[in-house]
């Protein structure tokens, strides 16, 4: 990062484009299972996911925005970012409910009800952020919001899921 700060040249013009990555956190979750056809009706227990890094299934994105030049504080910005979640099915769990139209309710490992969970193409947010930054070590001529930058932001948008 300081090695960043410090060969970061001087711009004058106020759009952004940012690309991201790294790997998701996905808290355990109940999932439900119904299938009437074949008798089920099901909930596995906090089951465990991950971001299926094994398959090359990164959390990545993008963000283009701009800052207003009358006031440099504040800016716009359109962003996308996508992640995978895969639920950890070789792990035991509480499963409860209907198995084959059987009562159940035990501790077993999940694979042996639901051999696989996951959002195999993933979860895609794509949102407007309205954003507030802070500048450090500024320099009027060469960088007038600050080399170092803080920013926050706050964005809305459509959530779209592939199960």
């Amino acid at each position: 990062m300081l090695a960043l700060v410090a060969i970061a040249g001087p711009a004058a013009a106020e759009p952004f484009l940012d690309g991201f990555t790294g790997r998701n956190f996905t808290r355990d979750a109940d999932v439900h299972v119904k299938q009437p056809a074949a008798g089920n009706d099901f909930t596995v227990h906090d089951l465990s996911f991950s971001p299926g890094l094994s398959e090359g299934a990164p959390y990545y994105g993008i963000r283009a925005g701009y800052f207003f030049p009358g006031l440099p504080w504040l800016g716009v910005a359109v962003e996308f970012f996508h992640f995978k979640i895969v639920g950890e099915t070789g792990d035991t769990r509480r499963i409860s409910g209907t198995r084959g139209g059987a009562p159940i309710d035990a501790r077993v490992p999940v694979d042996t009800v639901m051999q696989r969970f996951e959002n195999s193409n993933g979860e895609t947010y794509i949102t407007v952020d309205v954003l507030a930054r802070y500048g450090f070590l500024e320099d009027r001529q060469d960088f007038p919001h600050g080399r170092l930058q803080l920013y926050a932001g706050l964005g809305v948008g459509p959530v779209v899921t592939y199960t």
